[in-house]
């Protein structure tokens, strides 16, 4: 089995950047590009098949999600293993489904994304232009759920690009708080959902790990997954695709230089302490030594301008081709010095 799962934490954490304006290159025509986007609502079903049989509803759940609904009892809900050891899944669905919180997070999930079509349209057009620039990649199956709180979104394989509905029910429902920090819940908003998927769904068929352990391999690592949602959501607000607000973007824009002579005079991009990189990227609600309105993570916005400066000078360097550079090179020849 291979899968890889983040929570929206670890996104923020690990990927983000930040500018005030898409600065992608001009996007392609994808009218012609054909994408038939296959979406199946679980948490519709988990929530609806009854739970007083829990044996009958656990098998109705495998029969129609073979893959899913298993993956989703043992790694995703810690609820068992519903192959091996089917009796005791039974009783921890029966438990978790008579839980009045998780009613009551289900009741809320199900009245907000009712109706998922809006997404379903947005992640196709994510879809063509991936299939634009990727013609050889798999279309993965679309899987909606809930995760009590924990997961943004997950991939099983190439061909499962799973959503959990419950991380995008506004930023002032009232469970959040009791698990996350104001500057993380307030991005839990359905205007997210579409972007963080598709970042998951970069890492089901590249692999963004950093070259080396220093804060520039990690800056430029993450800023070639930003361009990759740049590619292939072009019209979507960089804000959006890095989990910031619009004040942060902001900021960032206008201290931009400020922002880079920090790094210099500090001498930060080659420093390879633990304690150092989470300075610069790693989620907080601003950047220690700089001022206290700018957003955490700012090493990846930093990476995110690098990486859109080096494809400027350098467009006839394919994607592929561009996640094989070492990451010097690609400051190099990015010659980027924001004044």
């Amino acid at each position: 089995m291979k899968y890889r799962y983040y929570t929206l934490l670890i996104l923020t954490v690990i990927f983000a950047g930040c500018n005030t304006c898409n600065k992608s290159k001009k996007k392609p025509n994808v009218s012609n590009v054909n994408v038939v986007l296959e979406t199946q609502r679980f948490e519709q079903d988990f929530f609806t098949v009854d739970a007083q049989q829990p044996n009958e509803a656990i098998q109705q759940l495998k029969t129609k999600y073979p893959d899913f609904a298993p993956f989703y009892f043992s790694e995703i809900m810690g609820l068992g293993d519903i192959e091996n050891n089917a009796t005791a899944a039974a009783i921890s669905f029966s438990v978790y489904r008579n839980d009045q919180y998780v009613k009551q997070v289900a009741d809320t999930c199900l009245k907000v994304f009712k109706d998922f079509s809006v997404y379903e349209k947005e992640l196709a057009e994510a879809f063509r232009y991936f299939k634009y620039y990727f013609p050889n990649k798999n279309i993965p199956k679309i899987i909606t759920f809930t995760g009590n709180f924990g997961w943004s979104a997950i991939s099983y394989d190439t061909t499962i690009l799973g959503i959990g509905v419950d991380m995008y029910l506004g930023e002032n429902y009232k469970f959040y708080p009791s698990v996350y920090p104001k500057y993380l819940f307030e991005k839990f908003k359905p205007e997210y959902l579409v972007p963080n998927a598709i970042d998951v769904a970069g890492g089901m068929y590249f692999n963004f790990e950093p070259k080396g352990n220093n804060i520039l391999d990690n800056m430029i690592a993450n800023g070639i997954k930003l361009y990759f949602l740049d590619l292939v959501l072009p019209d979507t607000e960089d804000y959006l695709k890095i989990g910031y607000n619009k004040k942060d973007i902001e900021w960032c824009g206008d201290n931009e230089a400020q922002v880079w002579g920090f790094f210099i005079k500090n001498e930060v991009l080659y420093k390879n302490e633990i304690k150092e990189l989470k300075k610069y990227i790693g989620a907080a609600p601003n950047t220690a030594g700089m001022p206290v309105e700018s957003p955490g993570n700012i090493g990846s916005w930093v990476g995110w301008q690098i990486v859109r400066k080096y494809m400027e000078q350098k467009p006839e360097t394919t994607f592929e081709q561009l996640l094989l550079l070492d990451p010097q090179q690609i400051l190099n020849e990015s010659k980027y010095k924001p004044k």
